[in-house]
């Protein structure tokens, strides 16, 4: 009977990592082997637990050495990493405590008792995967990345973990405490699955709520691009009149430099016709309005509309963003701004290639970059943190290189092809 608690206290671990790892996307192939190699160090820690170190957690220290070793991987951030320790180890905790209860009833025979542990290992397992749909699947920081620019680790995220904690503690402290009883298996039963739906209409509630805030600022975009459009049809209609008066007064000079200038306008303004979003055409614009108003040019070159790059208009945005106000702000600090910025779009393969270049003062900008650290004034210096980690969600890539006093920050985001016509 020893025996059979040790071995179904260590089959516990394999459900609840098989269904923890599921719920944040890890592949199925890749689950069961982490959750076999898990379950097997945990039957042999139990052993040794046992004899040597009587009513120590040592599956619960297990989980929190082992699982996130197992998911050092760039793709799999610090909150997938908290989750998938979390739920495991609460998930591991109910079974275990329910196995603890159900072979002390004295009133049934042994292999009743192993039947009946059996059997709520079964349903739970199978009651705890049916909720893998409530759960944000391959990325949970995708859902909490809204402040991610206020700190290195946002406050969203800092306040998940400390529920994820909370959570933790309340459901492993029955089976560290070596309580026992029906009513306290029911209790932490409800609390472990009404603690997962909890989170779960938390998270969703925050995406609700992050969903609105990020239309709202996609319309706020395309509605400032539209406006310009009109200015633009406005200024068209006085350019018109201003040239027909000139010629009917037969001013021919007058009336051809007005026109060379308009050409300019015109030309500048159609070098972002070819973006396929007017949201991210509008971000352009207004930095192109601004970098004019500071008096630095921008050259615009525009050879991909971006019409199947992975990244959703905030995100593009966001990179183009960054992009440019790096740019313009060590611009700004300039004497010399005749070189100005340059803003490129191409596609190289299956990539939509951005390039943002600008003069520098240092000769090696990047040596002494930090994450945390900037040496302009009123910036944190993770602009560049950030969008890295937006491009290696998609398995793309930022990186910087610099020529002389000339450095190049170029964004490589992986197309979708199945948008493609």
């Amino acid at each position: 009977m020893f025996f059979a608690e040790l071995l179904l206290n260590a089959v516990c671990v394999f459900p609840a990592c098989v269904v923890a790892l599921q719920w944040i996307g890890i592949p199925l192939r890749r689950t069961i082997s982490i959750a076999a190699i898990t379950t097997g160090l945990s039957l042999c820690t139990n052993i040794i637990s046992a004899y040597y170190l009587q009513d120590f957690p040592s599956t619960l220290i297990l989980l929190l050495i082992v699982l996130p070793i197992s998911l050092m991987n760039p793709k799999v951030s610090f909150c997938d990493a908290c989750a998938v320790v979390t739920l495991s180890s609460a998930a591991y905790s109910v079974t275990a405590f329910a196995v603890r209860v159900m072979l002390s009833i004295a009133f049934i025979s042994d292999f009743f008792q192993i039947a009946l542990a059996v059997l709520f290992l079964f349903i739970h397992s199978a009651l705890s995967y049916n909720l893998r749909p409530l759960f944000p699947g391959s990325n949970w920081s995708n859902d909490l990345e809204d402040q991610l620019e206020s700190s290195f680790f946002s406050r969203r995220s800092t306040q998940y973990c400390a529920m994820l904690g909370v959570y933790w503690i309340a459901c492993i402290l029955p089976l560290i405490a070596g309580l026992q009883g029906a009513v306290i298996l029911i209790i932490l039963l409800v609390l472990q699955l009404g603690g997962l739906v909890l989170l779960s209409i938390l998270l969703e509630n925050h995406r609700y709520r992050f969903s609105l805030a990020l239309q709202q600022q996609t319309n706020d975009e395309l509605q400032t691009f539209m406006n310009i459009v009109r200015s633009q049809r406005h200024d068209y209609n006085i350019h018109v009149q201003t040239l027909h008066e000139l010629v009917r007064q037969e001013r021919q000079s007058e009336a051809t430099d007005y026109l060379n200038r308009l050409m300019e306008d015109t030309v500048a303004l159609n070098r972002l016709l070819p973006l396929a979003d007017a949201a991210v055409s509008a971000v352009i614009l207004s930095f192109q309005s601004e970098a004019a108003r500071m008096g630095i040019p921008m050259n615009i070159s525009i050879e991909n509309d971006l019409s199947n790059i992975s990244t959703n208009t905030y995100e593009t945005n966001k990179i183009i963003g960054n992009l440019l106000q790096n740019a313009l702000d060590e611009t700004a600090q300039l004497k010399d701004k005749s070189f100005g910025i340059h803003l490129s779009v191409i596609k190289r393969g299956e990539y939509a290639v951005i390039r943002v270049s600008n003069r520098t003062q240092n000769d090696n900008a990047m040596k002494d970059y930090r994450i945390g650290q900037s040496s302009k004034s009123g910036h944190e210096g993770i602009g560049i943190a950030s969008i890295r980690a937006l491009a290696t969600r998609y398995g793309g890539v930022v990186y910087a290189r610099q020529e002389d006093r000339i450095i190049h920050f170029v964004a490589k985001i992986p197309l979708c092809l199945g948008r493609e016509e």
